[in-house]
This record gives C-alpha cells, sequence and structure tokens, in this order.
C-alpha cells in the first residue's frame, strides 16, 4: 500500500489563537486568584480547565499531540478525505475504496487483505443479509454461525435521569467447514469517523467478504460520509 501525503494539524486563523490564548490566560489568572484568596476546588479546577482548553489546544496543534484533524487525498482517485491520525478506516464517498490511516497518511487496503480479528467495517442495516458464501474465504457455506449483540451504553446525562441505550441484534452469518469458530464476522460500535456511520457496524476479517456484502446489501446500504474532525486526545 502506498501512502498519500496529508496536511495534519488544524489550521487556526488569528483570531482563534487569540482566544485560545485569553482562554489560557483567563485560567491562569483564575489560579492566581485562587491562591491569593483561597477559593478552594473549584478555584483550582475552573482555572486548570481554562489553562488546559487555551494553551493546551495551542501546543496540541503546533505539536500534533493526540488524534489530529489531517486532509488527504485518496491514493486511487484524489478526492480529498478528512479522517484523524489514529488507527481506523473510511471510505472515499468518490471511489468507494477502503482506507486505512498509515501514521498520517492514507493508503488503499487490498482486495485479498485478511484479518487476524475482524475489523473492516460496513454500516448494520437492520434489513441487511448475507450473500451465500463464506463469510471469509468465498466458499460455499457448511453452516450459519450466530453472531449476538446485546449491549447498553450510555447516550445522555440528565437532571434526573441517565438515559441507556440498549441495542440486541442477532445475526446468522455463513461459514465453510474450514472456518467455523474463526471469527469472520462480528459486530461493534462505529462511532463516526471510524466508519463514517454511528451506530453499530458489521465488521470482517475479509476485504473481500466485506465487499460482497456491501454489493449484497447496495439497496439499503446508507450514503457514505466524508466530514471535518475535532482533534481529541487518545482513548482505550
Amino acid at each position: 500500500m502506498t501512502a498519500a501525503p496529508a496536511k495534519v494539524g488544524q489550521e487556526l486563523t488569528p483570531a482563534m489563537v487569540a482566544y485560545l490564548v485569553v482562554l489560557g490566560l483567563a485560567g491562569v489568572g483564575v489560579m492566581i486568584g485562587t491562591y491569593l484568596g483561597d477559593w478552594g476546588f473549584w478555584g483550582w479546577f475552573g482555572g486548570g480547565f481554562l489553562v488546559v482548553a487555551g494553551f493546551g489546544a495551542l501546543l496540541g496543534n503546533v505539536f500534533k499531540i493526540g488524534w489530529q484533524p489531517a486532509v488527504g487525498p485518496c491514493p486511487r482517485c484524489g478526492t480529498s478525505l478528512h479522517y484523524l491520525t489514529k488507527k481506523q478506516h473510511l471510505r472515499c464517498p468518490s471511489c468507494e475504496t477502503l482506507l486505512e490511516v498509515q501514521g498520517q497518511s492514507l493508503a488503499a487496503v487490498p482486495q485479498n487483505a485478511v484479518a487476524d480479528t475482524a475489523e473492516y467495517p460496513a454500516p448494520y442495516v437492520a434489513s441487511i443479509t448475507f450473500p451465500p458464501t463464506c463469510a471469509l474465504c468465498g466458499q460455499p457455506p457448511a453452516q450459519a454461525e450466530t453472531v449476538r449483540w446485546d449491549k447498553h451504553r450510555k447516550k445522555a446525562d440528565y437532571v434526573v435521569a441517565t438515559v441507556i441505550e440498549v441495542t440486541k441484534i442477532v445475526l446468522q452469518v455463513p461459514v465453510c467447514a474450514a472456518h467455523v469458530g474463526q471469527g469472520a464476522v462480528a459486530l461493534d460500535y462505529g462511532d463516526h469517523p471510524s466508519t463514517q456511520h454511528d451506530g453499530v457496524c458489521v465488521k470482517f476479517r475479509s476485504v473481500w467478504a466485506l465487499e460482497g456484502y456491501r454489493r449484497h446489501n447496495a439497496a439499503v446500504m446508507p450514503p457514505i460520509r466524508n466530514e471535518p474532525q475535532m482533534p481529541h486526545a487518545p482513548s482505550a
């Protein structure tokens, strides 16, 4: 895979730089006031928060700390794409090539690529079905494996209650005798920008099988999106 050059980091206008500097200085002022006036925990907390929000954002942008927004060309068709400098897969909206981030650049994933675990994503839609071939190698299937998803995820906090999203999905995945129990397909959350689709996604070990799944369900696949991303610290 040949990676294409990219522009990494969010371009800050003079107004944005000035705003972040003022924010950081305000935080320093609050911390000094807390020291002199004994404002307590909330003074230190508020001042520290402003310092990190202001000066931290500036330093992160200058030194490219954390996952940075990047803009780079699709290595297949040249379309300019937004992504984060983290391990992720995305699709070009123009040529629909599956891409992966390599360091700070984009590279096309080979059609014959097979991962050790299911990592190549496509959106889950309630009406999807699988083509009548093994979901790993494409041979005639010997049986269908059940892949279950029963997850609870906190969506929002309110004054009185916490909203919990409950998602239950059962898939029947066709596999050949050689690939029974080999984890050909998995379900996982695919929040944008990792898969360019919110909610749950279907992940494949085989790119060939992934593309067959997309073709088989072309009538219900949502449109491919590509949007600017905000920098943030790496998470587990």
